[in-house]
């Protein structure tokens, strides 16, 4: 180990320390890593600044403008609250069905995060209105929107990050739908998880029916018939963009670019709305965790610790191969974020699969997959955060149904990707 790689590591340890004990934001923890990465020599100034220009990073901050713009225009909320008309509120179960599978496909073609952000409210307040346990079905829709995110290329930032990485290491990125051939077998069983055996994990937290007052303010479900008619216009347009890109006619950056530009012309979209909208500090934590990746190839470190981890587990063949790393990257996941992990281990994946010989993107789908699929704590992952903020829920309640679906989507992914290399 040279005094380079001595220091990035030791760089990275202490990184990966502050963000778990949580007491400053984590995009500026990883920008700070970055700055004293540059100050002392081991990135170059345009290094330091690649992930700032990735095609990927501007990816994912206009899909949450597109995704802004459906969220606000209340299409959602009435969506959801048809899908609920009709249920009883005794079957749970029967909810759970109704409700997260749909929304594990609308997070396939939408992010995930501002999904959960708008079916939050709907939800909690459809359950008071028939007094059925909020708790039973907040963590399993986070846990569905997650999943469907990883069918196409689109529904999670993460895919859309390794992706932008592939690309820009001059290699083939992912197609559309080359993801599905994972997503969709984890999505399915996800849904039969949650649905059979994980929402009776959940604590009860049970609250009354409200009844309504006549004579009273009805509740206000929609919004504005111009906003509704913005909704549909952006989801029209995105519908378009993703049949495009899946056509490869042309590139994801260009697609959803033009969607933006064009809600702009329609003005279903203001200016001062797309600067509100953009995640700047997503934005701010992934640009920087590129630039923290880069220094572990470049230092030799992503070398070194691929080295290691095949000496351990390559003679127990590659299926064991495929598993160290999706534990690794999940495990960087459950401590830190799910951009950041898969940025920090795709240059150990793709040293992996150099020295094995095999297909990379075989071990970049691993990552992709490992990095999303954060069950077992609330913060590996945004929608996580969303609920446990906003449910009240324990930490242990996240160990205790999220644990059983990490091992079966760990076991999924591997046995389908170990099917793919071999």
């Amino acid at each position: 180990m040279t005094s380079e790689m001595v220091f990035v590591s030791g760089l990275i340890f202490l990184m990966i320390i502050v963000l778990v004990v949580d007491r400053f934001r984590a995009e500026w923890v990883i920008f700070s890593a970055l700055v004293v990465l540059l100050l002392s020599g081991v990135l170059e100034p345009l290094e330091a600044a690649r992930g700032f220009v990735n095609e990927g990073v501007w990816t994912i901050g206009l899909l949450f403008v597109i995704a802004g713009v459906i969220e606000r225009s209340g299409v959602m909320t009435r969506i959801v609250e048809r899908l609920l008309r009709g249920v009883g509120a005794g079957s749970v179960r029967d909810l759970v069905i109704r409700l997260l599978a749909p929304a594990a496909g609308a997070s396939s073609f939408l992010n995930n995060t501002p999904i959960v952000i708008t079916l939050v409210p709907v939800v909690r307040k459809w359950c008071k209105r028939n007094g059925v346990s909020e708790t039973k079905l907040l963590i399993p829709l986070s846990y569905v929107t997650i999943l469907g995110g990883t069918v196409t290329l689109i529904g999670t930032s993460t895919n859309l990050v390794v992706d932008g990485l592939l690309r820009e290491a001059e290699m083939q990125g992912f197609g559309f739908f080359q993801l599905a051939i994972v997503g969709v077998p984890i999505t399915v069983v996800g849904l039969v998880y949650v649905a059979v055996i994980g929402w009776r994990l959940l604590p009860e937290k049970r609250a009354g029916r409200k009844r309504r007052k006549r004579g009273g303010r009805r509740e206000k479900v929609g919004t504005s018939r111009g906003k509704e008619l913005d909704g549909w216009i952006a989801l029209g347009l995105l519908g378009v963009a993703v049949l495009l890109v899946a056509l490869g006619l042309v590139p994801m950056l260009v697609a959803v670019a033009s969607v933006v530009v064009l809600l702009l012309v329609a003005r279903a979209l203001s200016v001062g709305e797309v600067v509100r909208t953009i995640p700047w500090q997503i934005l701010i934590l992934v640009s920087s965790a590129i630039g923290v990746g880069l220094a572990m190839s470049k230092s030799g470190l992503a070398n070194w610790i691929a080295v290691h981890v095949l000496a351990v587990a390559a003679p127990l063949g590659m299926f064991a191969v495929i598993v160290a790393l999706y534990l690794l990257t999940n495990l960087f996941t459950e401590l830190m974020t799910n951009v950041a992990a898969a940025v920090l281990m795709l240059p150990i994946g793709l040293e992996m699969a150099h020295v094995l010989g095999v297909d990379p993107i075989g071990f970049a789908v691993v990552i992709a997959i490992a990095a999303s699929a954060s069950f077992v704590t609330p913060i590996g992952y945004q929608t996580n955060l969303v609920v446990y903020q906003a449910c009240g829920y324990r930490f242990v309640d996240f160990v205790k149904v999220g644990l059983p679906l990490s091992v079966v989507v760990m076991l999924v992914t591997s046995g389908v990707v170990y099917w793919l290399v071999v």
